[in-house]
């Protein structure tokens, strides 16, 4: 059975999906659209305005005649970017505990001072 609803029949390139796709998700603020590739500043600004839904339908509907991928295969490569940035969130968090942990131990019984390891000591 082919997918159904909107984008269902549409098709993205990899080279699009590969920017616009990463470019989504790491873009933090509303109407910033100077960043990530060429595309125009109203994608950009519509690509924001889809931030958040986690649709590939509705990318794939922004992206509409830019390529040729299948929608499915969209959806399967974004499933895929999301797995590896909560991968990415998990040693990011794994790291900054470890970081505390480390701080916690250098300092200085009853000095006040917390030592570093850029203190040479």
């Amino acid at each position: 059975m082919e997918p159904q609803g909107p984008g269902a029949g549409l098709v993205v390139s990899p080279e699009v999906l590969r920017t616009e796709g990463m470019w989504l998700r790491e873009s933090q603020a509303p109407n910033t659209a100077t960043c990530g590739s060429g595309a125009d500043k109203e994608t950009r600004a519509a690509a924001h305005g889809l931030r958040g839904y986690g649709t590939a339908s509705a990318l794939a509907g922004l992206l509409e005649g830019w390529g040729s991928w299948p929608a499915r295969q969209v959806k399967a490569v974004l499933a895929e970017a999301d797995a590896l940035q909560g991968t990415a969130d998990a040693h990011g968090a794994n790291d900054r505990a470890s970081g505390d942990r480390l701080g916690a131990i250098a300092v200085a019984p009853g000095s006040g001072h917390r030592r570093s390891a850029l203190d040479g000591y």
